[in-house]
């Protein structure tokens, strides 16, 4: 497909890509259904890989994929969009320190409005919708903020408003964790808001924390609404909004009362939660669900697996370069 971000870059098929033995890595970045099948063919070929997420419909085959490539010293990188992003880092590890007290309710939504008919028949061709198309990227911090979850209850599927039957474009998911604490994972692609319509809500002992939008590309900082009951982690009591800045950059809280201190949030490589400086009140620490994430993995899989696949209609060309242009499209992993 003509892209301006890919003039100059060679477009190779799959036998030049093995016959090339100066290859490092390579990054499987191709429709949802074909995530696995490809990931094989590079593992078959000796490759370390990064694998963008879901894992694929059925778990075994999933787990068969990684353990091959631990055998054979092969990394296998799982594509996690929220890494770099400041406030995303900053919550996990505020939550790790009990800033908001003991946890009993994780709440975020990813709906978007880019959706066509064509794009819909491909959502309902997986069994679990939007949830498994887009509800895995949600998965992935709410394991590395509250841990695995003990269970994961059957998911609601329905057909958003408006939609054919069997679209599967408005679903809700439900964790639940032994110490009490309830998750909720919730996509639909009937939301013309789209980008700002993206939310994160924690809830606490000690206070809560909402973050919307999750993420941005505009160049605009991420900001943090937050309410805490006691001080806590250097944070004074009482309602006050963290500014974290745009993603990969630093940032200041700013709240009513007088005086404030900056917090500094840098991205750190994958596999660790962004630290975070404040007089040493909050402590970094790296949390394994950042390592590949295969118990985020694992959860979707619980929350619908299936056994034989089903034949799916190739996904449409989205606008790409529109969403672009907009600032609304999320740039590459790296």
């Amino acid at each position: 497909r003509p892209d301006s971000m890919l003039e100059g870059v060679p477009i190779l098929t799959e036998e030049q890509v093995w016959a090339d033995k100066t290859l490092d890595a390579v990054f499987v970045e191709v429709t949802n259904c074909d995530l696995i099948p490809v990931a094989e063919r590079v593992l078959a070929h000796g490759l370390p890989m990064h694998l963008d997420k879901p894992g694929g419909e059925s778990y075994a085959r999933y787990a068969k994929l990684r353990t091959e490539a631990k055998a054979r010293g092969l990394h296998v990188q799982m594509g996690y969009m929220f890494r770099a992003n400041p406030a995303i880092n900053w919550l996990t590890t505020a939550i790790h320190n009990g800033v908001f007290g003991e946890i009993y309710g994780i709440e975020a939504d990813m709906d978007h409005g880019y959706g066509d008919d064509g794009y819909r028949r491909y959502l309902g061709s997986f069994q679990g919708g939007i949830l498994y198309n887009l509800g895995c990227h949600l998965v992935d911090f709410f394991v590395s903020m509250l841990g695995e979850p003990s269970s994961a209850r059957p998911p609601v599927l329905r057909d958003a408003p408006g939609s054919a039957p069997g679209s599967r474009d408005n679903c809700l998911g439900i964790l639940e964790w032994d110490a009490g604490a309830i998750g909720i994972v919730r996509s639909c692609d009937r939301n013309k808001v789209y980008f700002p319509a993206r939310r994160l809500r924690i809830n606490g002992t000690n206070g809560s924390a909402e973050l919307c939008p999750i993420e941005r590309f505009d160049g605009q900082p991420l900001l943090v609404e937050l309410k805490l009951r006691n001080p806590a982690g250097g944070l004074p009591a009482g309602r006050q909004t963290l500014n974290l800045g745009a993603q990969g950059t630093s940032g200041t809280v700013r709240c009513s009362a007088p005086t404030w201190s900056t917090w500094c949030c840098t991205a750190d490589p994958p596999g660790a939660v962004s630290r975070l400086h404040h007089g040493g009140q909050l402590r970094h620490r790296e949390h394994p669900a950042h390592q590949g994430h295969a118990g985020a993995d694992h959860l979707l899989h619980r929350l619908g697996d299936r056994q034989q696949p089903l034949h799916r209609p190739a996904p449409p060309v989205r606008p790409h370069r529109a969403r672009r242009r907009e600032g609304t499209r999320r740039p590459l992993r790296t």
